[in-house]
């Protein structure tokens, strides 16, 4: 019996043991870690278009590609901003484009006018505004070659171009903006901050002295005439006298200095101080037709084409004018007389024909007619002549250039526009679908 209760005693010492380790064994085991938070830092990278070689002022060939992450997973539908600078006084250009759901944004870029590195910059935009990221892409660019190629720096919606005695070439746009000039034969092009803009420029014409005119005014709205006589840094409105200045059609100087404005609405007005005073012009015309390319003949004739294609004569320097009936030259589209004193016309049909005068148009003689083309109007227009070399532009062909009209050079590109004009280094400026491009040889 004793035995009996030392091994009850027993037993029950050894359950409280086993009782006591196993709580112990409890106490000792490891806590779980704590859960991470998930990385949510935005990154940005190129995975795409980076260091690229292309000529200035081209669209570069490969579209610059950047992916946003948030952590490692695609952030979509993130902003990037893209950065790019742009020509001297433009400020820098900024696109804004949404990432898709790989979190990719696309950029196409167009080149700057100068050469040598060009930098683009990408930021990744949260929704408060703030650069969370910011990554860049880096190009060479090169000067061009020979060929055809889009200007840099000048905005879509030519509308005028002319060059100056100095060689600056201006242009005007469309739309309301400023004109816009280039040092280097239209290949770069900055604003021109003195101009009283922005406006729709419409004509811009130079004097052999360099004093610029520039027509404004959009369709049916008051018009302008500005004057500078300084290379553009300053200007003078000179509109006041001018009959009904709206929507400028043309602008003629002639070689005694007398200035012709046609506008929509008003016909024909003269200047003989440069726009200070003016009269109208209209004797024996219609204020309901517009007119272009008043040309002064030897003797102080003049001549001037109306929308109907029909050619008039002044003798008593733009008071009355009558209607010539010289035949084959039964219809005007341009009309050209160079430093000799030769008249070069082309017919507004689309038979691509184009007449010479020696006589001041007493009598014309059929010197090109255009290649056929199948379904095409090839009318000519654009009438140009850069020491002997005569230029024009035939619709459904490209533009001509010949010397001795026995031979001619034909540069095949279709243009969309009729805006054109060849340097006096012969480089070719052509506006095609709004944009400016020019031709090197």
């Amino acid at each position: 019996m004793f035995y009996s209760r030392i091994v009850a005693s027993s037993c029950k010492w050894a359950v409280a043991i086993g009782l006591l380790a196993a709580a112990g064994c409890g106490k000792d085991k490891p806590e779980p870690p704590p859960t991470q938070p998930a990385n949510k830092t935005i990154t940005i990278s190129v995975v795409r278009g980076n260091n690229q070689r292309d000529t200035v002022g081209h669209i570069l060939r490969d579209t610059v590609v950047v992916k946003v992450l948030r952590g490692s997973q695609p952030a979509a539908g993130y902003e990037v901003r893209f950065d790019k600078p742009t020509c001297n006084i433009e400020p820098s250009v900024l696109s804004q484009v949404n990432t898709n759901a790989k979190g990719l944004a696309y950029y196409r870029w167009r080149l700057s006018g100068d050469a040598g590195p060009q930098t683009l910059t990408a930021r990744a935009i949260d929704s408060v505004g703030v650069a969370q990221a910011t990554i860049a892409a880096t190009v060479t660019a090169v000067q061009p070659l020979s060929g055809w190629h889009p200007a840099a720096c000048l905005p879509q919606g030519i509308n005028a171009l002319c060059q100056l005695p100095n060689g600056r070439v201006l242009a005007g746009l469309s739309y309301n903006e400023y004109l816009y000039y280039s040092d280097d034969e239209g290949r770069t092009w900055q604003r021109q901050a003195t101009f009283p803009g922005p406006g729709t420029i419409s004509v811009i014409k130079a004097t052999p002295q360099g004093e610029i005119f520039v027509a404004t005014g959009a369709t049916n709205a008051q018009g302008g005439l500005y004057y500078s006589a300084d290379n553009g840094q300053t200007w003078q409105n000179r509109t006041a006298g001018i009959s009904d200045p709206r929507m400028f059609q043309d602008i003629s100087y002639t070689a005694s200095g007398k200035l012709f404005v046609s506008t929509y609405f008003g016909g024909l007005s003269v200047s003989t101080d440069k726009g200070i005073t003016w009269r109208i012009a209209n004797g024996g015309l219609s204020t309901s037709d517009r007119f272009r390319d008043v040309t002064e003949l030897a003797n102080g004739d003049l001549l001037v084409v109306n929308t109907g294609s029909y050619l008039y004569k002044s003798t008593n320097g733009g008071l009355n004018w009558n209607r010539t009936s010289n035949n084959p030259l039964y219809s005007v589209y341009n009309l050209l007389a160079d430093a000799n004193g030769d008249l070069y016309a082309s017919v507004d049909q689309c038979t691509g024909d184009l007449y010479k005068s020696t006589n001041g148009g007493a009598s014309w003689q059929k010197i090109y007619t255009a290649p056929p083309v199948p379904s095409s109007c090839l009318k000519i227009t654009n009438l140009s002549k850069i020491g002997n070399a005569l230029y024009f532009l035939v619709v459904g062909i490209g533009i001509v250039k010949t010397i001795d009209f026995a031979t001619y050079t034909y540069f095949r590109r279709r243009p969309r526009g009729f805006v054109f004009i060849p340097t006096r280094n012969h480089t070719l400026l052509l506006e095609d679908t709004g944009e400016l491009l020019y031709h090197l040889n």
